[in-house]
C-alpha cells in the first residue's frame, strides 16, 4: 500500500500520472500506471497535495466508450480517495464516468455510482449502488444505503434503497415507487408516493399517496390518499381518502374523535365494527 498526491502539475487529468506524487509536497517519484486501474495499485490511498483543492478530472476517451471511466472494475479496491472527482467535465455533453467500487471521502460529481462507499459530498446523474453519508444531489436513485447523516435532494427520483436518513419529498419527475424508509418522511409535494415501506413517521402535506406500506404513525395533513396499507396510527388534518387498507381503523378515528367527520371510501378497515360500538374488531 502506498500514498499518492495529486495537484494539476501537467493537466487536470486523473490519468495523467505526472499528476501523482510520493510526497505530499508534490515532490518524488510518479506511479506507472494510472492509478486504480490495476490491481497493483488497488490498496493504494489518493490524497491532495497539500494545499491543493481542486478536482481531478476524467475526461472521455477519444474512441467514445460508453463509461470513459470505470473505477473499481474488475478490482478489489481497499485504498482511500480523498481527491475530488470530476467524471464528466467539459460542455460537449461526453459521457458520465462510473464508480464501481472504493472508499471516498472527498466531493464526487458527474458520475454514475453502483458501489462504493461515499462520506463526501455527492452529485451524480444516478445511483445504482453503495453506501452514502454526505450530501446527496442525483437525478434518480435506485439502490444504495444512506446512513442518518446524509442528506438526500428533495427532488431525487427515489425507486429503490435503504434510506436510514430523514426525507423531504419535493417536488421530483416520478413518484417515490419503491425503497425501504427507516426515518421520519414528509411528503410535500404533488408528484406523491406510489410504493415502499416506511417504518418511521410520514407526513403528508400534499400529493397523492396511491401506495405504499406504513408502518409508523401517519399524519396527512392535506392531499389525496387512494391506495396503500397503513400499520400505524392515521391521523386525517384534512384531505381525501379514496382508499387503501387500514388496519388500526380509520373510521374508528374519524367518529371517535369527532372532526373531520368520517369518509366513505372502498378501502378496507380492520377495525370498522368497533365503530358501531359492538366491541368486535
Amino acid at each position: 500500500m502506498a500514498n499518492w498526491y495529486y495537484n494539476n502539475a501537467a493537466d487536470t487529468t486523473f490519468t495523467n500520472v505526472n499528476n501523482w506524487w510520493a510526497n505530499s509536497n508534490g515532490t518524488g517519484a510518479h506511479p506507472t500506471t494510472a492509478l486504480w486501474t490495476t490491481s497493483a495499485t488497488q490498496a493504494d490511498n489518493l490524497l491532495p497535495v497539500t494545499g491543493y483543492t481542486g478536482f481531478a478530472q476524467y475526461f472521455p476517451n477519444a474512441n467514445g466508450e460508453e463509461f470513459p471511466v470505470k473505477l473499481g472494475q474488475g478490482l478489489t479496491i481497499t485504498g482511500t480517495c480523498s481527491v475530488k472527482l470530476n467524471l464528466r467535465p467539459g460542455d460537449e455533453d461526453p459521457p458520465f464516468g462510473l464508480i464501481i467500487g472504493g472508499n471516498y471521502t472527498a466531493e464526487i460529481t458527474n458520475a454514475i455510482l453502483e458501489g462504493g462507499i461515499f462520506s463526501g459530498n455527492v452529485s451524480s446523474s444516478s445511483i445504482q449502488g453503495g453506501t452514502f453519508s454526505g450530501i446527496v444531489n442525483a437525478s434518480n436513485i435506485y439502490n444504495g444505503v444512506f446512513n442518518s447523516t446524509a442528506t438526500v435532494s428533495s427532488s431525487t427520483d427515489i425507486f429503490g434503497g435503504t434510506f436510514n436518513c430523514s426525507l423531504i419529498r419535493g417536488f421530483s419527475n416520478n413518484p417515490t415507487s419503491g425503497g425501504v424508509f427507516n426515518a421520519p418522511v414528509t411528503l410535500n409535494n404533488s408528484t406523491g408516493i406510489a410504493g415502499g415501506t416506511f417504518n418511521s413517521t410520514f407526513s403528508q402535506s400534499v400529493g397523492n399517496v396511491s401506495g405504499g406500506t406504513f408502518n409508523g404513525a401517519y399524519t396527512q395533513n392535506s392531499g389525496n390518499v387512494s391506495n396503500g396499507t397503513f400499520n400505524g396510527t392515521y391521523s386525517r388534518v384534512t384531505g381525501n381518502v379514496t382508499g387503501g387498507t387500514f388496519s388500526n381503523g380509520i373510521i374508528y378515528q374519524f367518529f371517535r374523535d369527532g372532526w373531520p367527520p368520517p369518509l366513505v371510501f372502498p378501502g378496507y378497515n380492520t377495525k370498522a365494527l368497533d365503530v358501531l360500538g359492538t366491541g368486535l374488531v
